[in-house]
């Protein structure tokens, strides 16, 4: 009994293992800090919005649609910082927000975001905002480069959580999260 016992523990560990890529570890708050911060958005003065228009230059303006079963607004967050030319953008409904990555260089190429970004030189976090209650909370993460976003990885949560700030930390290749209760994660890369 004792070995069916063993093998079976081990035989689910191979099967439905959790390894340390896969799984948020804490950390204590001195790690955290030593975790470089976002790197903040600019603002492009040829971006603009007049009655539920936006427009963006090189691509074609994108219109709020104000109907009841459709319902969402769109507005201009910010530009990726270095060589990126990449808009982002807010779309609001009435349960939660997406935020949208517009290539202007790059055909006007759209990439869907479940929440707002967090952006690190060459990668983007984010976290499922939405509100509905079937929402599965998932923290998305993005590689970047001058041509393209590409998603590395979904990680699905398993309990309700909240992150309030995010940090990058390239030399362990993780990025470290505080959530609504003070409490201090690390997630690889």
């Amino acid at each position: 009994m004792k070995i069916v016992t063993i093998v079976t523990a081990i035989l689910w560990n191979c099967l439905f293992g959790v390894s340390e890529v896969d799984r948020l570890i804490t950390i204590d708050k001195s790690e955290f800090d030593l975790g470089k911060i976002e790197l903040s958005l600019k603002k492009d003065a040829k971006v603009y919005k007049i009655n539920g228009v936006l427009y963006l230059p090189n691509c074609k303006a994108l219109r709020d649609n104000k109907s009841d079963e459709d319902y969402y607004e769109l507005s201009y967050f910010g530009d990726l910082n270095g060589t990126f030319s990449k808009k982002i953008l807010k779309k609001t409904f009435y349960n939660g927000d997406e935020y949208i990555i517009v290539d202007t260089i790059n055909k006007c190429k759209e990439t869907t975001l479940m929440g707002k970004p967090h952006v690190f030189d060459s990668y983007i976090i984010n976290f499922n905002e939405s509100e509905t209650t079937d929402a599965k909370k998932v923290i998305e993460i993005w590689k970047l480069s001058k041509f393209q976003i590409v998603k590395k990885r979904d990680f699905k949560l398993y309990q309700a959580m909240s992150f309030v700030d995010v940090r990058i930390n390239k030399e362990k290749n993780a990025f470290l999260l505080k959530d609504n209760e003070g409490r201090f994660w690390k997630l690889s890369l």
